[in-house]
């Protein structure tokens, strides 16, 4: 049972060998030679049929190297641990000032669009529908600014060319029914 257990131990070790950055491949490679020492010392007293207090401290020692060993990279596993948990943190705290910025950003972004729509094209299309209120409250001089999207000066032209051409079929009714006014008033002249 105890050759399977030390088996088992120095294959773990192999394993954790294969696994490990080269910092900490120095480390492992120290518990495998303090562990191999201590096994050996171990195996050491069984064949022994007398056992020495020496030979009980050499075996501590080797087991008690063992253990600082694998205390050392318990230790180091911890460091890198804190470290790359500090890492971590820079990086979550990073992308939470990102994430703040992109929204600042794309709040930024849709006011200067919604401004901009409202300067392009609300503002023109209401400054149309005043006009067009104006005209149809009598005024006839009334005229559409041209500005805005190219639909909404085209609407605006189209608008003042209409409005233009009403107040030319006005003008030419009224002189027309001038005419006729000044014929039914002096018949003999006609």
């Amino acid at each position: 049972a105890q050759s399977r257990i030390e088996t088992q131990i120095l294959n773990q070790i192999q394993n954790l060998k294969e696994k490990v950055s080269t910092d900490e491949l120095r480390i492992v490679s120290q518990i495998e030679s303090d562990s191999n020492r201590f096994l050996l010392a171990r195996k050491e007293l069984e064949r022994k049929n007398h056992v020495s207090s020496s030979d009980i401290l050499q075996m501590r020692e080797a087991l008690e190297a063992a253990l600082d060993s694998v205390g050392t990279f318990i230790e180091s596993d911890l460091n890198l641990a804190t470290q790359t948990s500090k890492r971590a943190e820079k990086i979550d705290l990073l992308t939470d000032i990102m994430g703040a910025i992109l929204i600042v950003i794309f709040i930024f972004g849709f006011a200067v669009i919604i401004f901009l729509s409202r300067n392009y094209l609300y503002r023109p299309l209401s400054q149309i529908k005043n006009t067009l209120s104006q005209f149809s409250h009598g005024d006839r001089s009334a005229r559409a600014k041209i500005q805005g999207a190219r639909e909404l000066r085209a609407i605006g032209s189209v608008y003042n060319e209409m409005a233009e051409d009403l107040e030319e079929l006005e003008r030419r009714r009224f002189e027309f029914l001038a005419g006729v006014v000044h014929d039914l008033r002096n018949p003999l002249s006609a």
